[in-house]
């Protein structure tokens, strides 16, 4: 065996290069653990919480695998305990989580800066400077590994797998056991490592049956018997003082635990239809649940796990170069993405046990594109399902089915770096292949972003608290009305759900003189037509009552609606008042109150849209109402609005509108009524625009003061259209 020499810091310029790496790298992973919060503005989302919560048990005298279990190993449990104990040496800061997160974040970034030097250690060191250092710029740059080592412990694990295999490589077996028995007991994972040992010990071990001219070796006990015996040593060393206290059955919990919860975020779970993800089946204190029993589902894991081992045998077995280093690194990575394909659960954090080899392998395109792709669907399936879109189940089963098919691509590259296979198509078959896939990803990742956004529209405003209100602007005011609200919160929670039906303005409270109603009168002015104003029903909208003064002198009030929001809301209601700008408005110069000698119905024609002049013939006339009723009146009524000749205003009319037969009328509230004429056919000459009201029962018409049954809005002018 062959190994790697020496790790490749002995020449200064090398030294110095990846020395420099190195501070860059460190320099970033300690801020970062300073002063990065995982999550970013989608949520607080790390596993530090449960971390210090798991801790914090220690306080009440209730210690790992002593006197309750943890879903890990050992070491990093107590890791835990210890990181707990030493913040308490402080005084809590405003963030309780500070000191515990820096003390812990930084034991992980320093294991962060570990597996760097092994990647570059491991992809050749000094003898491969150039590529060894092109392999750990790639991963340096990746940012997986930066976010799981601000919310997992995962890297603490890594750098023990990757430790090892470095070690192993080098011929220190004794060592290389050591550490993969210490990653081991922090995480069951760097187990793999072993296979790994026994086949470098026996690299002839497929050609044992064969005749081959050179004499056959067996395998190298040395290097087999050291690593075994050295990962005994380091589990019996940290198990033993558990096993001493009669706590050795509390050893296996994390092997009960994998037992007894349900699978979680992988296509095995979407078949047994489970949409959540890997929590803990109990609490830590309860020791009964380490005796349930195993999860039973749909999906035959007995027969995943076998097929696991059989095709893990079945690669240990192949012929491969073991003299060469990449063949221990590319058997390593296929073991491990084969156990993440067949395994029941997936969490976001496993991505970094993959990314080393990446970064060994590949630092190039194909990684690049392994990587990013692998990184991008991970997120999207812990943030984007998980937090924006829970319900939407249709994302996982996207994401946990991607995931796995590029996991099959990632084992099939693997195998075919660890076995040596040599073919490959034409460059130019290769290069329209590739230009072909990146086309459906581009176009498969622009397709999931707009259904998500889609899928997250329909998520907000269905738990949208102001939708009450929202829904009531739709119904009640028109499209293309001026909408203003006093919060410019209300403002962002309304827009984009009223953004293309009407005008949306935030009003701005800062007056220079101190004059705030006018201030706010100037905003309002340029205002034609139809205006609504949305302010908070709570008594602390300061520029609610402004705003109403404001907009008095210059529209027309048609009433409001105070809308209830339900609980929990950031206010408990809206207020929506309606109005109509002045500026278009016409208004009876003495009062149109249309009524019955009984006096049982009064009801009063306060102003109209003002008429055009002239017109075209063809073109309709839209015309807009507005009355008002002291009292409801106590029968339906309806209005009627006719054309007719100017020359002879008691003719029949030409074209006519009438209401709805059951108008309603509220009491002391201004209602709008809009209609259009028709003045197509209309031969041209001046016309006469008549309103009135009528009982559609008996046709009878209310009258005027005046005695007349109908009220003149104006002459128009149909003109010859040009």
């Amino acid at each position: 065996m062959t190994g790697l020499g020496r790790d490749g810091l002995g020449e200064h310029g090398e030294r110095r290069d990846l020395l420099l790496l190195l501070a860059l790298f460190a320099a970033f992973r300690f801020g970062a653990v300073f002063l990065f919060r995982p999550g970013g503005f989608v949520a607080d989302f790390s596993d530090f919480y449960y971390y210090r919560l798991y801790a914090s048990l220690s306080d009440s005298g209730l210690y790992p695998f002593i006197n309750i279990w943890s879903p890990y190993p050992p070491i990093f449990p107590w890791l835990l305990v210890a990181t707990h104990r030493l913040s308490l040496l402080l005084p809590l800061w405003q963030e309780p989580m500070l000191f515990f997160e820096l003390i812990l974040g930084g034991v992980l970034a320093l294991a962060d800066c570990g597996s760097l030097v092994l990647v570059y250690a491991l992809s050749g060191g000094r003898r491969a400077h150039r590529q060894a250092m092109r392999s750990a710029i790639f991963y340096a740059l990746l940012f997986a590994p930066a976010y799981v080592a601000l919310a997992h412990f995962d890297g603490l694990a890594v750098v023990a797998l990757l430790l090892g295999l470095w070690l192993l490589l080098r011929g220190r077996p004794a060592l290389a056991g050591a550490a993969s028995g210490i990653g081991f007991m922090t995480k069951l994972l760097p187990l793999s490592l072993l296979p790994v040992a026994a086949r470098l010990a026996w690299p002839d071990l497929p050609h044992w049956r064969r005749l081959r001219q050179r004499p056959l070796r067996g395998p190298d006990w040395r290097l087999l018997l050291g690593a075994i015996a050295g990962f005994g040593v380091a589990v019996a060393a940290i198990a033993s003082p558990f096993v001493a206290l009669g706590k050795g059955r509390l050893l296996l919990a994390p092997l009960d635990i994998e037992r007894i919860r349900p699978p979680w975020q992988t296509v095995w779970a979407i078949l047994d239809g489970h949409w959540g993800f890997g929590a803990a089946p109990g609490d830590v204190r309860d020791l009964s649940v380490l005796s349930r029993p195993s999860f039973q589902g749909h999906v035959p894991y007995a027969l995943l796990s076998g097929l696991l081992l059989a095709l893990l045998l079945g690669f240990w077995l192949l012929p491969a170069d073991w003299r060469e280093r990449r063949t221990a690194i590319a058997y390593l990575g296929l073991s491990l993405t084969l156990l993440f394909i067949f395994s029941k659960g997936w969490s976001p954090q496993y991505i970094v046990w993959l990314l080393p080899f990446l970064a060994m392998l590949w630092p190039d395109w194909r990684g690049a594109t392994l990587a990013i792709a692998l990184t991008g669907i991970n997120f999207v399936e812990s943030h984007g399902y998980f937090i924006l879109l829970p319900q939407a189940h249709w994302l996982l089963a996207v994401t946990t089915s991607t995931r796995t098919l590029l996991l099959v691509v990632l084992a099939g590259a693997l195998a075919r770096k660890y076995v040596g296979w040599t073919w490959l198509p034409s460059p130019a078959w290769r290069k329209r292949l590739g230009w072909t896939l990146a086309a459906l990803a581009v176009a498969g990742a622009a397709l999931l972003f707009w259904q998500m956004l889609d899928e997250y529209a329909s998520e907000r405003y269905r738990a949208e608290p102001a939708r009450p209100a929202i829904e009531t602007l739709r119904r009640q005011a028109q499209p293309g009305a001026a909408v203003y609200f006093s919060a410019d919160e209300d403002y962002q929670h309304f827009y984009p759900y009223l953004r293309s039906r009407f005008r949306l303005y935030s009003l701005d409270d800062f007056a220079p003189d101190d004059d705030l109603r006018t201030h706010l009168a100037r905003q309002f002015a340029a205002t034609a037509g139809e205006i609504w104003l949305v302010s908070r029903d709570d008594g602390g909208d300061r520029l609610a009552q402004p705003a109403a003064a404001a907009l008095a002198g210059l529209a027309y009030p048609l009433g409001e609606t105070v809308v209830e929001l339900e609980k929990p809301a950031p206010v408990p209601a809206y207020r929506l008042s309606r109005w109509l700008a002045l500026a278009g408005l016409e208004r009876p110069a003495q009062a149109a109150q249309f009524g019955e000698a009984s006096g049982s119905a009064h009801i009063q024609l306060e102003a109209w849209s003002r008429l055009p002049a002239r017109l075209d013939q063809g073109r309709a006339i839209v015309l807009t109402l507005i009355w008002s009723a002291p009292e409801p009146p106590t029968r339906p009524l309806s209005a009627f609005v006719h054309l007719v000749p100017a020359s002879q205003p008691m003719a029949a009319p030409l074209r006519q509108s009438d209401g709805p037969p059951a108008w309603p009328w509220p009491a002391m509230q201004a209602v709008l009524d809009a209609r259009t004429l028709e003045t197509r056919a209309l031969p041209p000459g001046n016309y006469l625009l008549t309103v009135g009201l009528y009982d559609p029962a008996s046709g009878q018409r209310l009258m005027l003061p005046d005695g007349k049954d109908e009220y003149s809005l104006g002459e128009i002018a149909i003109e010859a259209a040009k």
